[in-house]
């Protein structure tokens, strides 16, 4: 089994379209906020943002690849996330109010494994204003 190690930074990822500056034909994660009211936890809670993690790159290496494993950040309940959908082109719908990096671990049909590493990032100030309480 072969583990590749592929290095990625996601610059920015802006709310409702979702924005990656890296080299083209590669994969990447993508994040792209999605126009749902922000969700409050608490009271006087942060409010929660929808955020649709996904892979993104050319469809010669997306037909190559089994399974993502998502690797949030440690205060979620669940911080990893696998989807195996290739429709989706494997992703995850989140919760989230602020930054934080990511990390998806790939396994390919072929067995081997690779990672990527981004940056979950939006823009809370153009998501819809109404805050719903949970």
């Amino acid at each position: 089994m072969v583990r590749r190690v592929i290095p990625l930074t996601i610059l920015a990822a802006a709310l409702l379209v979702g924005s990656v500056a890296e080299a083209k034909g590669k994969l990447r994660i993508s994040t792209r906020a999605l126009k749902r009211a922000p969700v409050q936890f608490r009271v006087n809670g942060k409010p929660h943002y929808t955020v649709r993690l996904r892979l993104k790159g050319p469809a010669s290496q997306m037909k190559k690849i089994a399974s993502v494993t998502y690797q949030l950040h440690r205060v979620y309940k669940r911080p990893l996330r696998v989807s195996q959908d290739r429709l989706s082109k494997f992703g995850v719908d989140i919760k989230s109010y602020g930054f934080f990096p990511v990390r998806a671990k790939i396994t390919h049909t072929d067995g081997s494994k690779s990672t990527l590493a981004g940056y979950l990032k939006f823009d809370p100030r153009k998501a819809p204003a109404k805050v719903r309480k949970k």
